[in-house]
């Protein structure tokens, strides 16, 4: 996979790309970078619009695709738009054939990470893997699909390893930049937090918070046919407090509550920088078919057990929103650890030397 090319992403998705052109303008940025620093570029397929640092040297800029070159020969960032009419398949499904489509394109292949999330409102799906020998040049690749009702924009971010991290709070702020005019989702996301405080989750339009799901809930949220409880379990209530017991105890003991009980792509996720445990199990309950997409969140101190569903017939239609609105899920910072007293020694005893170094120096 070369560093300087797009991801030949269209081919697999066998589509053809949309027929309108591109420009760019100035403009204000958002996210972590200065207005100065950055510059409004605009694809009109799909009436996209996001901030692109200065730095980034522009290498094409063809009808509904852009591509830059990072400074110093760190990578690339490329943009490509397709019409969501020409895509078959859910937006999981479409980033499924891309992560396939860059295996293929690029040698010994390792998938790092596959979250689900929220941009400017809408069903996103991210995935970060490694491509490339070591003495050929490894690259680390961050491919992001968003999901609107007309449109499926790709963004794919190539960085030599060792200097992505330098690089993932700009992608961060040009995602945060993005505005879409082609399908608004109507008002602004809001979120909503856990009743414990522990948890916060992004409201895509039409989610809204309730109370009457779960009794032991901390986080109950409701959109038509389909609902998601999350449940907050403290390590320390466990003999062996690691994600694979805890997620073999709970679909064990789902197994049990559910009728027609029958668990299935179980796979390893992560949510935010969470570790997690994904699986989808189809049941029944009090006589109604349902699919459950359910993930178990290895957060900081706490187990967090997250359950959405639907109807069995609702749920091809449903499952993007289910696992975007789960991937949006975060900890807040009442469930981070506090730093222990040795933990907080060294920094004091080096205010101590330095107030020794300066006793002696004087």
């Amino acid at each position: 996979m070369s560093l300087r090319s797009p991801l030949l992403l269209l081919a697999a998705l066998s589509v053809a790309p949309a027929t309108t052109g591109c420009g760019s303008g100035s403009g204000n940025s958002a996210g972590s970078q200065s207005p100065s620093s950055t510059q409004r570029v605009t694809l009109t397929a799909g009436q996209l619009s996001l901030s692109i640092p200065k730095t980034f040297i522009e290498r094409s800029t063809k009808r509904s695709n852009s591509s830059w070159d990072l400074p110093g020969d760190d990578g690339g960032f490329n943009i490509n738009i397709v019409e969501r009419s020409r895509v078959v398949g859910s937006l999981d499904e479409v980033a499924a054939k891309g992560r396939k489509a860059a295996g293929e394109s690029g040698d010994d292949f390792q998938l790092k990470s596959v979250t689900s999330l929220q941009i400017a409102g809408f069903n996103a799906h991210q995935s970060e893997f490694l491509v490339g020998s070591p003495g050929n040049g490894r690259l680390r690749f961050q491919l992001t699909f968003v999901e609107t009702k007309n449109f499926i924009y790709i963004f794919s971010a190539g960085v030599r390893v060792g200097r992505f991290d330098d690089y993932r709070k700009t992608f961060e702020a040009i995602y945060a930049s993005l505005s879409v005019g082609d399908a608004k989702p109507g008002a602004a996301p809001t979120s909503a937090s856990s009743t414990d405080g522990l948890l916060s989750v992004q409201l895509p339009p039409g989610w809204r918070a309730v109370n009457n799901l779960h009794d032991e809930a901390t986080l109950q949220l409701n959109s038509g046919d389909s609902y998601l409880i999350a449940i907050t379990e403290s390590k320390r209530d466990f003999e062996v407090p690691t994600l694979a017991f805890y997620s073999n105890l709970i679909l064990g003991n789902m197994s049990k509550s559910i009728t027609n009980f029958r668990a299935y792509e179980r796979k390893e996720i992560m949510i935010g920088r969470m570790p997690a445990v994904e699986v989808l199990i189809d049941g029944s309950t009090d006589g109604i078919n349902l699919t459950y997409v359910v993930v178990l969140i290895d957060g900081s101190e706490h187990f967090y057990q997250v359950v959405g569903w639907t109807t069995r017939s609702a749920f091809q239609s449903q499952r993007s929103a289910l696992t975007s609105l789960i991937g949006s899920i975060r900890e807040t910072d009442k469930a981070k650890p506090k730093p222990t007293l040795s933990q907080l020694m060294p920094a004091r005893r080096a205010r101590v030397a330095m107030q020794v170094g300066r006793r002696v120096q004087d």
